[in-house]
């Protein structure tokens, strides 16, 4: 299961893109629980909201 601090590789919906971002929070709404995602060189969250469907892989390790 996705977590905070966990960077997802995430499909977006209607397009044939793909971007890996932080998930910076965990949120839940009438539809259930959802992720909020923010690039790590970017000032402020994605103003999307990314369901579970939608996250293809989770990054597991980055060797420095």
């Amino acid at each position: 299961r996705p977590k905070i601090g966990d960077v997802a590789l995430i499909e977006i919906k209607g397009e044939s893109k793909k971007i890996s971002h932080r998930i910076v929070d965990v949120k839940e709404d009438e539809n259930g629980e959802y992720f909020i995602t923010k690039g790590d060189s970017l000032k402020y969250a994605d103003n999307v909201k990314v369901r579970q469907d939608q996250i293809i892989g989770i990054l597991g390790l980055i060797i420095y």
